[in-house]
């Protein structure tokens, strides 16, 4: 099952230099157009470390930290009613995941409420567990 970050998950890991941790642990992760926006942001209001996220996200497809959008109408119309209750970065990850059927990672546990609600998995310790033989060989 494919996991997406928002923007939380990626600025703390970024701020301790450990992204290659995801990398290593997940392989390809997914995000948005909406949380790239957040992080270069962030990057204006002098968080330099988020300038490696910036540095590692694909808008190609090819990568390991891949961007992509919201494509469909259910997507959209998902996002503006999650954009009632959270940010731009939050509702674009669950209204992805929502439809795509991906695991929403986020340590904002509003997101993670809403998710829920919204039939999203979002508890990636289910997929910690299963990945933890491989964290035993990092």
């Amino acid at each position: 099952m494919d996991i997406i970050l928002n923007t939380t998950v990626l600025s703390n890991f970024a701020s301790v230099d450990a992204l290659n941790l995801i990398k290593r642990l997940f392989g390809v992760v997914y995000t948005t157009h909406e949380v790239h926006e957040e992080i270069l942001r962030g990057i204006s209001r002098g968080y330099q470390y988020l300038e490696n996220v910036d540095h590692e996200m694909s808008f190609d497809g090819v990568g390991w930290l891949r961007v992509i959008a919201i494509c469909s109408r259910t997507e959209h119309q998902s996002m503006n009613d999650l954009l009632k209750r959270l940010g731009m970065g939050e509702s674009s990850c669950i209204a992805i995941a929502k439809s795509r059927k991906m695991i929403f990672m986020s340590d904002d546990r509003t997101a993670r409420h809403i998710a829920k609600e919204n039939g999203v998995l979002h508890d990636y310790r289910l997929f910690l567990n299963s990945r933890k033989n491989k964290l035993h060989h990092l």
